[in-house]
């Protein structure tokens, strides 16, 4: 009895989903959509069975049609994706249109990921995220800034090459070095320094807490570039059949940890030591001055967008 009940009940979600979808969809003017979408899943069979890196994928579909050379929608599950596949077509949205594709979608990742949708990739196109870009603008990415910073990178590359040659010259032997993880670290340990201000000591990265820290950053990169099953059909939410949250939440528990140590160890210690004006520096004194625009939960969300930034592109 109870078997039926959950299967009368899966059925009467799954059906009401698609029905809303069915409603959604024909209000709007939507492109030209490839064949082959079955109910519900929509056209993720397409994507999901094909052998072809993804990219290709979507670049065979946008070109079996001539109607789908500029637009083409896929539906995967319950998300409408518009692929474009000209520049007159990415023109057309990203520039004269941007405000309305400002915004990304919601996710499963992002709710654990984004500190609330108040870090500076993952925040709603507004007040909010204006006065993120201009802090960005004016305290990582402006030319006085950079300048200021130099002195972080150089040394950085000084590591890395002195760790290199010390990685070889005790052995004498030619031997393969794994440059990406190298330079993976380097780019750590430069946003490190510039984001509490202490020196880059001797050799890169080789402390047990470092390396931890390298997992998490690794644990978080995946979940942001591919949605969860779950964003595309939500049943899965509501039984968490893979395991996303479950993995999302420690992984996002270890790096709010970390986090936390960072801001607390910097706050005990800056007051003993004279460092180099630092961007924490900057995050507490706007913090005083503006208390409800820089909360923790801001400022946690500054921390992990320059690590991101910095980092996932090296990952390994």
């Amino acid at each position: 009895m109870d078997f039926l009940f959950i299967l009368f009940f899966i059925t009467t979600l799954v059906l009401t989903v698609y029905k809303l979808q069915l409603i959604k969809t024909t209000k709007k003017n939507l492109p030209p959509s490839p064949p082959g979408a079955l109910p519900i899943i929509g056209h993720l069979r397409l994507v999901l069975s094909a052998t072809k890196p993804f990219h290709r994928t979507l670049q065979a579909l946008s070109s079996s049609s001539t109607q789908y050379a500029d637009y083409m929608l896929l539906k995967l599950g319950v998300r409408n994706v518009v692929v474009l596949s000209s520049p007159h077509a990415v023109e057309e949205c990203i520039h004269k249109n941007d405000v309305a594709f400002a915004n990304r979608p919601h996710s499963i990742a992002f709710d654990y990921y984004s500190y609330n949708y108040t870090q500076i990739s993952m925040t709603d196109y507004g007040p909010h995220w204006r006065n993120l870009r201009r802090f960005t603008t004016a305290n990582i990415f402006s030319s006085t800034s950079l300048h200021a910073s130099s002195d972080v990178r150089h040394d950085a590359v000084r590591c890395l090459l002195r760790d290199l040659y010390k990685s070889t010259n005790n052995i004498g032997a030619p031997q393969k070095i794994d440059l990406k993880s190298k330079f993976f670290e380097l780019t750590f340990n430069s946003t490190m320094s510039m984001l509490t201000g202490d020196p880059i000591g001797d050799g890169l990265c080789h402390t047990k807490e470092n390396n931890w820290f390298f997992d998490v950053l690794r644990g978080a990169k995946a979940p942001v570039l591919f949605l969860a099953p779950g964003d595309y059909l939500p049943i899965f939410n509501y039984f968490d059949v893979f395991k996303v949250k479950q993995s999302l939440a420690a992984s996002s528990k270890n790096r709010d940890a970390y986090f936390e140590e960072i801001i607390e160890r910097y706050r005990s210690n800056c007051l003993a030591k004279k460092k180099p004006k630092s961007i924490l520096d900057v995050l507490f004194s706007l913090q005083q001055e503006h208390p409800e625009q820089y909360n923790h939960l801001i400022v946690k969300g500054i921390i992990l967008a320059m690590f991101n930034g910095a980092t996932q592109t090296t990952s390994p």
